[in-house]
């Protein structure tokens, strides 16, 4: 199945998300006003970013809620709810880059890059995870 530009959801269109609909990680990102829920595994989510890892670990409050009940909701308030969508998507092999405009492939590697700085998520696991070759300049 090929993903369209036109069925890439957008914070207007997205308000619950499910990369995993069995996940035991709700990821709530953007503002209360503008909250994109997101239902994700923690350990593809783990496996993708160690800022992550180490917040589901048992040694941190969030972990250790995760260990206990088997669930978590998990607050994002500054990350970029798109983006967000975007990166979850792919991380859940459920977004593919191969018809993605233009425009839109720049506005989501422009978020991308902002949500990576602030939750540590490796570069090398996506473009594996994507199975994409990405030329991509940096300035």
């Amino acid at each position: 199945m090929r993903i369209m530009a036109d069925d890439i959801e957008t914070p207007a269109q997205v308000h619950d998300c499910e990369p995993d609909p069995s996940g035991d990680l709700i990821l709530k990102v953007g503002t209360p006003q503008q909250e994109t829920r997101i239902r994700v595994s923690s350990k593809v989510m783990t496996l993708a970013s160690p800022v992550l890892a180490a917040m589901l670990s048992p040694k941190y409050r969030e972990g250790r809620t995760l260990s206990d009940h088997g669930f978590l909701e998990l607050a994002l308030p500054e990350d970029d709810p798109e983006a967000m969508v975007w990166v979850c998507k792919a991380f859940h092999m459920k977004q593919s880059l191969s018809s993605i405009s233009l425009q839109l492939m720049e506005k989501l590697v422009r978020s991308f890059l902002l949500i990576a700085g602030s939750i540590s998520f490796n570069l090398q696991k996506l473009k594996t995870r994507l199975q994409v070759r990405m030329p991509l300049r940096l300035a």
